[in-house]
């Protein structure tokens, strides 16, 4: 699905805790390479209970290889909601995504008219975000799981969106 040259769709990967990207498309025309200011690193102990590693502390962080832009839902676009969903998930060692769930959505923020509109974009980001790809992290030479949220901004603008 394509959307209309006047609408904007921008979607800002921010992986945590330090890679983030902002994604947007004008048509046919995808626009990449736009930083985003890194979040705070807060220490976890590495691996964790579930034997899941967290970034930093010698744990570098997963790189993405290919990703998808989510798309639009009929409902959502109808309703010309805009908004973000945080998606958490682990990538395992071979750079897959496993565990993909919502963490934030954007039901949550929204009117009770328009609460299934936006439980369709969070259907959206999870569909996008199982297709992904990434090198996985690492952790002394050797790759191991790690969790990470991604943050995908769901903009429709006339003239532009702005993260």
């Amino acid at each position: 699905m394509r959307l209309p040259r006047a609408i904007t769709a921008c979607i800002l990967l921010a992986i945590q805790p330090s890679v983030s990207a902002l994604l947007c498309q004008v048509g046919d025309a995808p626009v990449t390479g736009m930083e985003t200011p890194a979040t705070v690193h807060v220490p976890r102990p590495n691996p964790d209970a579930n034997g899941v590693y967290h970034v930093g502390d010698g744990v570098t962080p997963p790189k993405i290889v290919s990703q998808v832009i989510a798309e639009y839902s009929d409902e959502a676009r109808r309703a010309q909601l805009s908004g973000f969903v945080i998606v958490g998930l682990t990538i395992d060692e071979k750079g897959t995504p496993t565990n993909i769930h919502v963490m934030r959505s954007l039901a949550n923020v929204v009117p009770d008219d328009e609460r299934e509109a936006a439980l369709s974009l969070d259907r959206k980001a999870v569909e996008a975000v199982q297709q992904y790809r990434f090198s996985p992290a690492m952790f002394k030479g050797k790759p191991v799981p790690v969790n990470i949220d991604v943050h995908i901004s769901f903009c429709i603008a006339r003239g532009g969106c702005r993260p």
